[in-house]
């Protein structure tokens, strides 16, 4: 359950975010699938007390025995600032062996279409699947649709360059920019990642009938919820969509409890929480956490509902609420 990693290298993907590559002592490979978060334990807290956080996998099996995970600063954030703060090659950390069920098996006899939709970090395991699906799946094709705020803040810029590059056409990347600094060029699109746009992109991107492609999404409510709407109006069966949305407008535990203090905060001051972001929304107050981020249920056949807020799990079966 608990092992020691080695930090083997890091990489500086955006000025906020890192991606730690770890590796076991003896170089023998860690099992883990696509899509599965790894659950970090460092002494990070008040004293050097332990706190767990959990991240995304980057990496993929064929990468093996090299875990990676992508950190990006959280403003407050206790572990996230440690790591790109103090995290060096050499460095031990103690983890959990990776969990999670929003994961993609490749296949070597598959032949299929995919379509990934995610938001800021929320590439993370996006990226383990498509790297995986393209080394995996010869005859498999992958459109991935990235939104960010701006061209400085997208994560795996370079290395999803590349791998469209490489791909032979098998892999093609949508950008869209909410606050673009340069004027739109090929493949790039300007505004919010909503319905209209996904709908726009797929009727001129996606090579393949909507209804018979596999659909990953991740990131936070609002875009899991205008993803659907989209994906109804393309008559996508609900069965070919599996999706990861972070609580609220937050990607991970440490956004939720930094939004949990602002709400605590907030409290007697009418008005004043909806103008203070994640902490307006109010599931932050409500919501638990799985594996140390937080996160909602994800299913296989069914896309979160307006105002719908499911429970959320620790691994093992346990039930943790937000720090106070």
């Amino acid at each position: 359950m608990y092992q020691t990693l080695t930090v083997v290298a890091l990489t500086q993907e955006t000025p906020d975010a890192i991606t730690i590559h770890l590796e076991r002592p003896d170089r023998q490979p860690v099992a883990a699938q696509p899509g599965q978060f790894l659950t970090l334990i460092l002494p990070c807290g008040p004293g050097g007390k332990k706190e767990r956080r959990a991240y995304s996998l980057s990496s993929t099996p064929h990468e093996a025995p090299r875990l990676a995970v992508t950190v990006k600063r959280v403003l407050g954030g206790l572990m996230s600032n440690y790591l790109l703060d103090t995290v060096r090659v050499g460095q031990e950390i103690e983890v959990m062996n990776p969990l999670g069920n929003f994961t993609l098996k490749p296949s070597p006899k598959a032949a299929r279409s995919l379509v990934l939709v995610g938001a800021g970090s929320g590439i993370t395991p996006l990226m383990a699947m498509l790297k995986a699906v393209l080394h995996g799946e010869a005859a498999s094709h992958v459109l991935l649709i990235y939104g960010n705020r701006n061209e400085e803040n997208v994560i795996f810029k370079d290395q999803l360059a590349q791998l469209e590059a490489s791909s032979r056409g098998r892999l093609q990347v949508e950008h869209v920019y909410s606050q673009p600094l340069r004027p739109g060029g090929p493949h790039q699109h300007t505004g919010r990642l909503n319905r209209t746009t996904l709908l726009r992109i797929l009727e001129q991107r996606h090579q393949f009938p909507a209804e018979q492609a596999e659909y990953f999404l991740c990131g936070p409510e609002g875009l899991m919820t205008e993803a659907r709407a989209a994906f109804d109006l393309l008559g996508v069966p609900e069965s070919r969509v599996h999706w990861e949305s972070f609580t609220a407008s937050t990607s991970t535990f440490e956004e939720a409890a930094v939004a949990a203090a602002r709400a605590r905060r907030c409290v007697g001051q009418p008005g004043r929480c909806a103008r203070r972001g994640p902490a307006r929304h109010g599931a932050v107050r409500r919501g638990r956490v799985r594996g140390g981020r937080a996160r909602r249920h994800h299913h296989p056949r069914r896309g979160p509902r307006p105002g719908h807020r499911p429970a959320l799990l620790v691994p093992g079966g346990g039930v943790h609420r937000l720090p106070r």
